[in-house]
């Protein structure tokens, strides 16, 4: 008897999708674990809230799903499946791929005090524990996501430098592809004296609710 659908499985349509991007079977070694059950298992913890120990027993056990959770964020994954997709996005709303135009901000939350990475106190926001910078296209679709201690200054992490009337975003170290982008910030990101725009790490949907969780947490 087939089991009733969570609301966070994947569809039939977005299976279709998202399968021709996951890695493809090794020939040797054990068999591995359905793919579909292991994305709706990883979808279960990262959209509900869950801890990958209450994974339902009707899907793959807590420690594969967690253990393919990982391996992908490793490997990138992740990484080219939400570039992917985004892409997708982009295209069927007749838009470029690469965005013109980007809009990035900031929040600070309060975490548990133990746990976790790293934590700080934001004096401006009065507030215990860690930031987020998140940087959109005009779609509302994510290019960049970092997070860190709420102690941190958002100037601290990023710089904005002009180019004519358009911003240059690259890697601080001057390596990686340039695009051109224009940028809406606030004024908190804007360092006197600095010269770069920071290239953030991307984390998709599934890593971002999980950056800061661990097996069986």
């Amino acid at each position: 008897m087939p089991r009733l659908p969570y609301p966070t499985d994947v569809s039939d349509a977005e299976w279709t999708i998202l399968e021709p991007l996951l890695p493809a079977a090794k020939r040797l070694g054990r068999p591995r674990a359905d793919l579909r059950q292991v994305v709706n298992a990883i979808r279960y913890v990262t959209r509900s809230g869950a801890q990958w120990r209450m994974v339902p027993h009707d899907l793959v056990p807590w420690g594969t799903a967690w253990s393919y959770f990982r391996r992908w964020r490793e490997d990138g994954t992740w990484q080219r499946l939400h570039d992917a997709v985004r892409a997708d996005v982009h295209r069927a709303a007749g838009r470029d791929t690469q965005p013109s135009a980007a809009i990035l901000d900031s929040q600070s939350v309060k975490t548990v005090e133990r746990g976790g990475g790293e934590r700080g106190f934001d004096g401006a926001k009065l507030i215990r524990g860690r930031k987020r910078h998140l940087l959109v296209d005009t779609l509302g679709l994510v290019h960049g996501l970092l997070v860190h201690s709420a102690g941190v200054q958002d100037r601290t992490v990023v710089g904005l430098s002009s180019s004519s009337a358009e911003d240059t975003c690259r890697g601080c170290d001057g390596s990686g592809p340039t695009a051109p982008i224009g940028a809406a910030w606030s004024a908190g990101y804007v360092a006197p004296g600095a010269g770069c725009c920071r290239s953030f790490p991307v984390h998709t949907a599934a890593t971002a609710s999980c950056c800061s969780s661990g097996a069986g947490s």
